[in-house]
């Protein structure tokens, strides 16, 4: 996600747009989908084969743990175990309630910036 939100925010840059103001928060997928449901919020992201009952969902890309252990990876506090097989990655789905189209602004943005960008790149 930050990834996706440093992109969005260079693009509204590059075409001379205010930076959309978004917030960030991180929370199951039940409560996100319900905050979603209630009109708490335009857009979250979810976990899962498809969307909530109740709210349209677009593609989402895979996001890998190893982004969360990226620093103690570098600084060789962990080490990276490359297991045959084993595919431990998520893919987040991007949801909202009402229209087929996600809402116009920064939410729409966000989930094209999301999809042309696809999952983030692996921390060296």
């Amino acid at each position: 996600m930050p990834a996706w939100l440093v992109a969005l925010r260079a693009e509204y840059a590059q075409a001379g747009r205010q930076p959309a103001e978004i917030t960030l928060v991180a929370a199951n997928s039940e409560a996100v989908a319900g905050t979603v449901a209630e009109h708490g919020v335009d857009l979250g992201f979810v976990e899962g084969p498809s969307a909530p009952r109740g709210l349209r969902s677009g593609a989402g890309p895979a996001v890998l743990s190893l982004l969360a252990v990226h620093e103690n990876v570098a600084a060789s506090l962990l080490a990276v175990v490359p297991v045959p097989g084993l595919e431990l990655g998520r893919r987040l789905r991007a949801v909202w309630a009402g229209a087929a189209q996600p809402p116009s602004g920064p939410a729409r943005d966000l989930v094209a910036v999301a999809i042309r960008l696809g999952a983030p790149p692996e921390p060296a």
